[in-house]
């Protein structure tokens, strides 16, 4: 059986975050925020990509930080949960170490977070009541440095539930354009 090795095309992801107001938020965004009862102070940015923009929320569950995006009129997109690499089931984990040592010879994780999206009821069933649901998808979301051709680049990978590759995208940004919380 022969195999097809197919090319990585990388994109480039253009990312500036932008703190505002709830108010100027889509109401549909903030009742969906609401609904998922984090229990703490919610941060509102609106965050600008090459043409488009979307909104996001930030916060602290479980310890742990938690962003929710929105499309630029409130349509739920993802969950994002931060994780330690350690916190990533052991056989995911070693298939996405696995994947990015046969792609790098010399990488440093940054983040890994855990995405939830699929269906609001879906994410609504798996934060509320920690039921898995049909149409929950989830996957990893893994920002690392690596060096490529003599220089380190910034990469967002993002991988299936089962640790299988889905895409890269190149991060483009100035540093002093990105907030933290």
């Amino acid at each position: 059986m022969m195999s097809a090795i197919l090319p990585v095309l990388t994109q480039s992801k253009y990312e500036k975050e932008v703190r505002i107001r709830e108010r100027y938020v889509p109401q549909i965004a903030r009742d969906f925020v609401d609904q998922l009862n984090l229990g703490s102070r919610i941060k509102w940015y609106q965050e600008f990509g090459k043409d488009t923009y979307s909104f996001e929320a930030k916060t602290r569950y479980n310890g742990s930080r938690i962003s929710i995006e929105f499309s630029d009129i409130g349509v739920f997109e993802d969950v994002e949960i931060e994780v330690k690499i350690t916190e990533v089931p052991h056989e995911i984990r070693s298939k996405i170490i696995d994947f990015l040592n046969d792609s790098y010879p010399k990488y440093q994780i940054d983040k890994i977070q855990v995405q939830y999206s699929g269906s609001e009821e879906a994410v609504l069933a798996q934060f509320t009541n920690k039921t898995h649901t049909h149409g929950l998808v989830i996957r990893y979301e893994v920002v690392l440095s690596a060096k490529k051709d003599g220089q380190y680049s910034l990469f967002e990978y993002l991988f299936s539930e089962n640790g299988s590759f889905v895409s890269r995208n190149k991060i483009v940004l100035k540093t002093t354009d990105n907030l933290e919380y």
